[in-house]
């Protein structure tokens, strides 16, 4: 998802005040604490609204 959105692992860290590794870590499967992952989903999901609501068709 985050590559769908066009955000750089150190993008996503600063939105989720993390850093960029634990981001790499998550994305391969360590590190996986249920905050860390909830907090990456809530942050991709309101992109994803953000940039449908914007989409000029």
């Amino acid at each position: 998802m985050r590559k769908q959105e066009k955000l750089t692992q150190y993008d996503l860290a600063s939105e989720l005040d993390l850093s960029p590794i634990t981001i790499s870590k998550l994305e391969n499967g360590e590190n996986t604490t249920l905050e860390t992952v909830l907090k990456s989903y809530n942050i991709l999901m309101k992109s994803i609204t953000l940039i449908n609501l914007f989409k000029v068709k």
